[in-house]
């Protein structure tokens, strides 16, 4: 998932699902009994934040999503971004990174769309069905 403007682009991944039918050599490889580390990031869900403008002190950075939760939808507006999860959390952070706010959203997000200082987030209206 992309959203981009003028401040900077958003990327966000989903988790890749561990395949608990795979052969033993498809195992991470193990050095001195720790599980190597690019092998434990691929699982999580990741965002992360690229600044457009070269003459601020924005700098990238990354989150990492924890404890399976994962990106469903992205948006960006004027000095900040945000995250909404399928655990229904909005996870609002800076341009620098810092999470500033986390919100629960009570019913299921269809999207979302950030500008300057607005953001409008567009869900059902009833209660899911079937999941969905």
């Amino acid at each position: 998932m992309a959203a981009m403007n003028y401040s900077g682009i958003l990327l966000a991944s989903k988790a890749v699902e561990q395949d608990i039918d795979k052969y033993e050599e498809d195992e991470p490889l193990e050095e001195d009994g720790e599980v190597n580390e690019a092998a434990k990031r691929r699982k999580n869900s990741n965002i992360q934040f690229k600044p457009l403008n070269e003459w601020k002190d924005v700098k990238e950075w990354s989150y990492e999503l924890k404890n399976s939760e994962q990106v469903e939808c992205i948006a960006i507006g004027s000095g900040w971004c945000v995250a909404y999860t399928n655990f229904n959390y909005l996870r609002v952070f800076s341009n620098d990174g810092i999470q500033r706010h986390l919100m629960c959203q009570g019913t299921p997000v269809v999207t979302m769309t950030g500008y300057e200082n607005i953001l409008a987030v567009i869900y059902h209206a009833g209660p899911s069905i079937f999941g969905c």
